[in-house]
């Protein structure tokens, strides 16, 4: 996605894909907004990047209230996903597991270059989001 682009993704999913540099299955930049209530990004790569299932950055607005994100690769941050650069990530639900950041940290997430980050329940208090089982050299499940 490019340049103030709109993403949701309720179903369905993003698996299987690889990028030579970021964002294995998304690579989201320039004000771009990311909404997830369902769905799996998963078996994603990057091979020689960061963000393996998503790389949102230059102020990105990304909200997770549901669906999976795992088994994604990245070669430096962010195994699951990479959010840099001004952007913003609020996860309230889902699942992100199993994602492996090969050569630095964030098996999970990876926040940083002043991209803030907020990971608790909904507005409502029913939906709590799971960072498990990722891999990474530093902060397996968040790096900072």
């Amino acid at each position: 996605a490019h340049s103030s682009a709109i993403i949701n993704i309720d179903g369905g999913a993003i698996y299987k894909n690889t990028a030579a540099s970021d964002g294995g299955g998304i690579n989201a930049y320039s004000s771009t907004t990311i909404k997830t209530d369902g769905g799996a990004i998963y078996q994603n790569t990057a091979t020689a990047g960061t963000g393996g299932g998503i790389y949102a950055h230059y102020y990105t607005t990304m909200t997770i209230t549901g669906g999976d994100i795992y088994s994604n690769k990245a070669a430096t941050y962010g195994g699951g996903m990479h959010v840099s650069d001004h952007s913003t990530l609020t996860f309230n639900g889902g699942d992100i597991r199993n994602n492996t950041a090969t050569r630095n940290g964030g098996g999970g997430i990876t926040v940083s270059w002043l991209s803030n980050a907020t990971v608790g329940t909904s507005d409502d208090g029913k939906k709590i989001g799971k960072i498990m089982n990722n891999t990474a050299a530093m902060g397996g499940g968040l790096y900072v």
